[in-house]
């Protein structure tokens, strides 16, 4: 897998794909396997900005910021 993007296919650039709309969807409805399912794939998203701070810096961070505001959105209690 190239970071330039110059080889491989859709596949490549986000292996979650197919999981993130179904779980979008279902977020809506506020399924449980959704939100686990979110504060997963935004686990791997972290986990990944945080190799990439010594290349860009400010950008991972803020990335990290955000992907941790997503987990805090999921993992709080709902109110009715």
């Amino acid at each position: 897998m190239s970071l330039t993007g110059d080889e491989g296919g859709p596949s490549d650039e986000q292996p979650t794909g197919p999981a993130s709309p179904r779980a979008g969807e279902r977020l809506l409805r506020d399924a449980l396997w959704a939100r686990i399912t979110g504060v997963v794939l935004v686990s791997f998203s972290a986990i990944a900005n945080f190799m990439f701070i010594p290349y860009y810096p400010v950008w991972s961070i803020v990335l990290i910021a955000i992907d941790l505001f997503v987990m805090w959105a999921l993992l709080s209690p709902r109110r009715v």
